[in-house]
């Protein structure tokens, strides 16, 4: 199993630009256990602060689980970010959000069990579309996640949380913070809605 980091582009053309020489990347980060399963969400419903998400998934039907959504763009943004499961069926989700009720919705979105974050940090792993196929951006690839130029996480729901790159290693490093203390080896990775934005070589693929 890995730990990684999968990094989910905004919808073209929202998140990409390009220059001769770099493109831009902006999206979505979803911290990822690959030994867990990657739930594809295609529909949402919000009823008295419940939402419903409609996932093939195998999770313990009385809940209690702690899961992170990511992929919703635009107004249906809100819904990013973690959860602990109120209940599941093979086909649903249901999760505690006080908010307005929304009617059901066709969406794609992914979700995934909260993994364990490890000091040092994450590993910036694979692009995913919000449909969870790969995304292959062109100018890039499907790979170039494991070697962009620079890369920056930030909160994008103004949580205490902050995010640092270690640029070293050949595949990048987020290390995620809370203030100045880096999140605990072996706890699961903080809840939180995450961004990102990139610069990949051009062509380097």
């Amino acid at each position: 199993m890995a730990v990684t980091v999968l990094l989910i582009p905004n919808a073209y053309p929202k998140g990409y630009d390009q220059t001769q020489r770099s493109i831009y990347v902006e999206g979505q980060a979803l911290p990822y256990n690959s030994a867990n399963a990657l739930l594809k969400i295609t529909n949402v419903a919000l009823t008295s602060n419940a939402v419903t998400f409609t996932a093939v998934n195998a999770l313990t039907a009385g809940g209690g689980q702690a899961i992170l959504v990511a992929g919703f763009q635009d107004t249906l943004a809100f819904l990013n970010g973690g959860y602990t499961t109120s209940s599941a069926t093979g086909t649903t989700i249901v999760v505690p959000l006080t908010h307005a009720n929304l009617a059901s919705t066709p969406c794609n979105a992914l979700a995934t069990l909260s993994p364990n974050y490890a000091t040092g940090g994450l590993a910036v792993g694979a692009m995913k579309t919000t449909a969870g196929g790969v995304a292959v951006v062109a100018g890039i690839g499907p790979t170039a996640a494991t070697s962009p130029k620079r890369i920056t996480f930030s909160t994008l729901n103004g949580s205490a949380q902050n995010y640092k790159m270690n640029m070293q290693p050949t595949v990048p490093l987020m290390l995620d913070f809370t203030g100045i203390t880096q999140a605990t080896n072996g706890a699961a990775v903080p809840a939180d809605s995450i961004g990102f934005k990139g610069e990949w070589v051009k062509g380097a693929f």
